[in-house]
C-alpha cells in the first residue's frame, strides 16, 4: 500500500523480484526484508484498461471498508493472476528474447521500466541460468541504449566479459 503524498487515498503496488538479483538499490536481496520500491518488476494494481488507481481511505469507517473490499476484490480478479503469470522460473522469464526487446514489442515480463533496466535484469537472469549468448545479447542491447545510466555501464560490462 502506498500513501498519496498528499493524504486521503492510496494505491497498491506490486512488485516482483528474483532472490539472486541484486535490488536496484543494493547489491544483496533480503528476501524476508525486500520492499516494493527495490523489487526489479514492479506495477500497480489496476482495473484492466487503466494505467493508475487510487483508492480513498473514506471519511467514516463505511467509506472505509467499501475501498477495502474494492482493493481485495480486484486483488483477487487482476493482482493475484499477476503473481501467478510470472511464477514459473525461468520459463515466465525465457520467453523474451533479444529480438523482442529490440523490435520494442510489449514484452511479456512483469511490471515497467526502462529499456535499460529491463534489458539488464534480462541478461542477468540469462547469465544465472547458464544462456551466456542470450545475457550477452541483452547487455549488447542495454548498452547501446545506455544514455544517461552510465551507472550501469559496468554492470552490462561485466555480463560481456561472462566465459
Amino acid at each position: 500500500m502506498q500513501g498519496d503524498r498528499y493524504g486521503g487515498q492510496c494505491c497498491v503496488s506490486l512488485g516482483i523480484h528474483l532472490a539472486f538479483l541484486p535490488t536496484t538499490i543494493s547489491t544483496v536481496c533480503d528476501p524476508a526484508k525486500i520492499r516494493e520500491p527495490e523489487c526489479e518488476f514492479r506495477s500497480r494494481l489496476v482495473p484492466p484498461g487503466q494505467s493508475d488507481c487510487w483508492w480513498k481511505y473514506g471519511i467514516n469507517e463505511g467509506e472505509a471498508q467499501t475501498s477495502a473490499r474494492s482493493i481485495l476484490r480486484l486483488y483477487l480478479e487482476v493482482g493475484a493472476k499477476y503473481f501467478e503469470r510470472y511464477s514459473f522460473f525461468p520459463d515466465d522469464f525465457t520467453r523474451v528474447t533479444p529480438s523482442c526487446v529490440a523490435s520494442d514489442l510489449v514484452l511479456p515480463v512483469p511490471g515497467w521500466g526502462t529499456f535499460v533496466r529491463r534489458t539488464l535484469a534480462l541478461a542477468r537472469i540469462n547469465a544465472y541460468i547458464g544462456r551466456a549468448t542470450e545475457a550477452k545479447q541483452f547487455a549488447e542491447l542495454g548498452l547501446a541504449h545506455l544514455g544517461r545510466a552510465i551507472a550501469l555501464k559496468s554492470e552490462f560490462e561485466k555480463i560481456l566479459a561472462m566465459q
